[in-house]
């Protein structure tokens, strides 16, 4: 302002996706200036417009080079999201925009949304296996040891955090200042605040006091398999509750399968998986009325998750 500035930066030149991998792109220009053309500008905002909502996705933001200069940066399009723009936005010290300029960019669909839901016919849940010790209410088993590399959103993991409350992460889980799980009530808003699987996301309690079996077991039924079930009871005052029991297993090609037995009344579940603030896919969102009997959904890769 003390400059007395008004004149916007110029456009950036031949704006364009020099190269793609899926949904990594390459993008390139030649820097404008300060003042048009002239001098150097302060900072670019990249971001992605939607063809078909018009919503607008922060990509990256970055320092400009000097006028005539060539730049060139990596960013991921946001998942779900096929067609539309790139959009750079330029502004020198004094708070000036100039024109922005923009470049088409689309994803192949397996790559903007690489997993396909499905329901199938009802399947019973896994008997026996290994009780990992997670009782109680609001509580976290961090840091589980997988059998195998999993992939999700398309990167590897070898370890998982479980919750009481019916969710995996892949991420730090939200805490209270104690340590307990600060993940209730389940919501479709927080479910894409973390690395998530939300297998049943209610305020669950596993108290061995309501329910002597209560607690997260572990089968594996093969070298690629592993399953996570959660044995409880509906949150509540008293030594009463309504059973809870549903499962959720993780294969190492990737697929995600939840199945749901007897009980599980009386909830307002989340049911979904979610990679950050950039995607958040919800599978079933409402009361479980009366028993699910054994069904069964799954998220399924659209194709091997590699990048």
């Amino acid at each position: 302002m003390s400059e007395n500035d008004t004149t916007p930066p110029g456009t950036v030149n031949n704006l364009q996706v020099a190269s793609q991998s899926g949904r990594t792109m390459n993008v390139s220009w030649t820097a404008s200036g300060d003042d048009g053309a002239a001098g150097r500008a302060s900072l670019y905002d990249l971001s992605f417009v939607d063809q078909n909502t018009n919503a607008v996705i922060p990509l990256t933001s970055m320092a400009p080079a000097l006028s005539g200069g060539f730049q060139n940066v990596k960013v991921n399009l946001p998942y779900r999201h096929l067609t539309g723009t790139i959009r750079l936005r330029e502004f020198d010290n004094a708070g000036n925009e100039g024109t922005p300029a923009t470049t088409t960019a689309s994803v192949p669909a397996n790559f903007a949304d690489p997993y396909i839901t499905s329901v199938t016919s009802p399947a019973a849940l896994s008997t026996g296996g290994t009780a990992v010790g997670l009782t109680g209410d609001d509580k976290y088993l961090e840091n589980y040891t997988l059998p195998f590399s999993f992939s999700f959103f398309g990167q590897l993991y070898s370890s998982v955090t479980i919750s009481t409350n019916g969710n995996l992460y892949f991420s730090t889980p939200p805490k209270r200042s104690n340590g307990d799980a600060n993940d209730v009530p389940g919501s479709t808003a927080d479910l894409s605040v973390s690395k998530m699987i939300a297998g049943m996301w209610d305020d669950l309690d596993l108290s061995t006091s309501r329910r002597a079996d209560a607690g997260v077991y572990v089968v594996q039924p093969a070298a690629g398999q592993i399953i996570f079930r959660w044995q409880g009871v509906q949150f509540g005052d008293g030594t009463a509750g309504d059973p809870i029991n549903f499962e959720v297993e993780l294969r190492a090609d990737g697929n995600i399968i939840t199945r749901y037995g007897s009980g599980n009344i009386n909830l307002l579940p989340v049911v979904g998986i979610a990679l950050d603030h950039t995607v958040g896919l919800v599978v079933s969102v409402g009361v479980f009325a009366a028993s699910c009997g054994g069904y069964e959904d799954g998220a399924e890769p659209a194709r091997p998750a590699t990048e």
